[in-house]
């Protein structure tokens, strides 16, 4: 799904700037989105035991038959699912101090570093990030150029 309540963080394990983060993901914090993954899991599954669909499916892969109850559909979710594409909103913008960025991208508490990237939805977009990541880009580059010819 494209836009989860839940949230989740990033935290930086050492000093050095090149060593990989720590990300957790914390899929299914909020109870709405456990809730909807599994509606979403049963939906699906119904619809692959729909009689002209049977004798093209030969079996569940994956989860298996023995998945029935919620608490065993979201167990599996959570082992066999996790985060891909394009993933954004890890460094919200915001106006209140708790945003990593402020409405210019700048980053919060270090001089002359800016964040250019999907990173800073703070809603994700239900569609493809690469508009958007466009648009970020232009305006960042607007914001540096009246701070250049500002000066």
């Amino acid at each position: 799904f494209t836009r989860p309540e839940s949230r989740g963080w990033t935290h930086a394990t050492t000093p050095d700037p090149a060593a990989q983060p720590e990300v957790h993901a914390n899929h299914f914090a909020e109870e709405i989105d456990r809730r909807t993954a599994i509606d979403i899991f049963k939906w699906i599954r119904r619809f692959g035991h729909q009689e002209a669909l049977v004798p093209w499916i030969v079996k569940e892969i994956g989860f298996g038959a023995t998945v029935r109850t919620d608490e065993d559909i979201a167990a599996n979710l959570l082992q066999l699912g996790g985060t891909s594409f394009h993933i954004a909103g890890t460094a919200a913008m915001g106006r209140d101090e708790n945003s990593v960025v402020d409405p210019q991208l700048r980053v919060r508490g270090i001089e002359g570093l800016r964040v250019c990237d999907t990173s800073i939805m703070p809603t994700l977009v239900s569609g493809n990030t690469n508009g958007p990541a466009m648009a970020i880009a232009m305006n960042a580059a607007d914001f540096i150029l009246r701070k250049d010819t500002a000066q």
